[in-house]
């Protein structure tokens, strides 16, 4: 029987393009083609529009150099400051309300819960704890609503800073607070996966929930001068046209920072991804319960921004715990949520041991860490398809076990198909397949662990998947079942 198969492949690239605003706003945000200090920055608006100074006002902001400035006015004319040769784009000021909710909250009274200690031991992250690895020297950058003011339990917080127009950098809200604890809390009643990694507290959003591109700009800028290794963002939203945000992902994870980020909690709708978890260089997370069911509320794949001109690609990239999860509290104790904004920073926590386990010069890429938590991760015993669950539930020991192995290789996800596989290979273990039917198309994603750059030179070459692949499908390597990894390996 013969039939068409198109495979559309994501080989990712970053780059900035120049856009053409033709349209006049009180609000502009103007990015340059490099990092100027303010001086200089002025001098080249100046000179862009030198008719109008005076007319418009430059927005203050706490990063000396930057890319980009805020200017507000009277019908500002997006086009004349486009002739400038160091201005590379004109954009609106998006401004972001936190949509995906602050996480469900259950009172913890009446409500079950799952304690952090009850996902670590899921995690089986005490194991290497008692190898010394806590998350020593790593450093997490976590944009949320700001950090409590009583931080007895954050030992290692090495920066904190409001980026917002609330003027002071504490949590009002306690999302913030919840996030950053489940990192790196050293409360024992909810303490954190990484509890020795490093703390830097970027507040994006306000008392009041909102936010704009402008203060993630700055936030994404200072994590750059920082050199963190991972930001956590416990939040998304919908909006797939703010040009600068989505540039500022891409220039932030080829630097080789990792982006961990929420996938949403607008499930169980399928195409409901966030941004930018849905991006292709960003670890998206989704929720899982404690009997390893996708949560409801979790948002599915496949992604949609590639259509109608493409075909979208399998997200999440894999799910975590997520569902009535204990964490700190803005008043010093502990409170429970639930959220894809709780899974994210399990996975983030996780992520910090993992790497605290390797020598810097062994954390190649993004696409490296990717393909260790892909390759890692276990998939769900419960009848889940691939846009509900990704590659699987993170699995700490095995993505451990692959980075102590790791050797620079490209990879591709999904790496297999399978037309008998249901209902994870869902919809497409259910379409009839006949030599007179349309083609089907499969959309895969290349994951380079060379390098951030790379290009296709020959054919790719689509080989019949051998019975023995089997328990690759688990995300444990070939031979070696759970429980079972080889002993050259200490913690195992």
């Amino acid at each position: 029987m013969l039939f068409l198969l198109i495979f559309v492949v994501t080989l990712l690239q970053t780059g900035v393009t120049a856009q053409n605003l033709q349209t006049e706003s009180n609000s502009l945000l103007i990015s340059y083609d490099g990092y100027y200090d303010t001086p200089t920055r002025k001098a080249i608006l100046e000179e862009a529009q030198p008719q109008i100074i005076g007319r418009y006002i430059i927005e203050k902001r706490n990063n000396l150099f930057s890319d980009f400035d805020l200017i507000h006015g009277a019908c500002l004319e997006a086009s004349r400051f486009l002739a400038h040769k160091r201005i590379v784009k004109v954009s609106e000021n998006h401004v972001q309300h936190f949509r995906q909710p602050l996480a469900t909250s259950f009172d913890s009274r009446t409500s079950k819960h799952l304690d952090i200690r009850q996902i670590t031991d899921l995690l089986r992250a005490d194991r290497l704890w008692a190898n010394g690895f806590t998350g020593k020297g790593i450093d997490v950058a976590v944009f949320d609503t700001g950090l409590t003011r009583r931080r007895a339990f954050f030992r290692n917080v090495k920066d904190v800073r409001d980026f917002t127009n609330d003027g002071n950098p504490a949590d009002k809200v306690g999302h913030g607070t919840f996030v950053a604890g489940l990192i790196a809390s050293s409360r024992k009643s909810c303490s954190g996966i990484a509890p020795r990694a490093n703390l830097h507290i970027y507040k994006v959003f306000t008392k009041d929930q909102v936010s704009s591109t402008a203060w993630f700009l700055d936030a994404f800028n200072a994590a750059l001068q920082a050199n963190v290794n991972i930001i956590n963002l416990s939040i998304g939203g919908p909006d797939f046209t703010d040009q600068p945000f989505m540039d500022k992902v891409r220039e932030v994870t080829a630097a080789g920072i990792i982006i961990v980020s929420a996938i949403g909690n607008d499930g169980p709708a399928y195409g409901t991804l966030n941004n930018p978890a849905d991006q292709g260089d960003v670890i998206g997370v989704g929720g899982i319960n404690i009997e390893d069911h996708v949560s409801r509320f979790s948002s599915r794949g496949m992604t949609t921004w590639e259509l109608p001109s493409g075909y979208g690609r399998v997200k999440p990239d894999l799910v975590a715990y997520g569902v009535q999860v204990f964490g700190a509290a803005i008043n010093g104790g502990c409170r429970v949520l639930s959220g894809t904004s709780v899974a994210a920073p399990v996975v983030t926590g996780a992520l910090a041991l993992i790497l605290s386990s390797v020598p810097p010069e062994n954390r190649r890429n993004v696409a490296m860490i990717k393909q260790i938590l892909l390759e890692g991760a276990k998939r769900l015993e419960t009848p889940t398809n691939m846009f509900e669950q990704g590659a699987g539930r993170l699995d700490l020991p095995s993505s451990f076990y692959h980075i102590q192995k790791y050797s620079p290789k490209i990879s591709i996800f999904p790496s297999y198909i399978d037309y008998l596989e249901c209902p994870y290979m869902w919809p497409w273990c259910s379409q009839p397949v006949y030599h007179t039917g349309l083609p089907v198309i499969f959309n895969l994603t290349l994951y380079n662990g060379f390098g951030t750059n790379g290009e296709i030179i020959e054919s790719p070459v689509f080989e019949a998947l051998e019975s023995d692949n089997a328990g690759m499908r688990r995300g444990y390597p070939r031979g070696f079942p759970p429980g079972d990894i080889p002993g050259d390996i200490p913690i195992f």
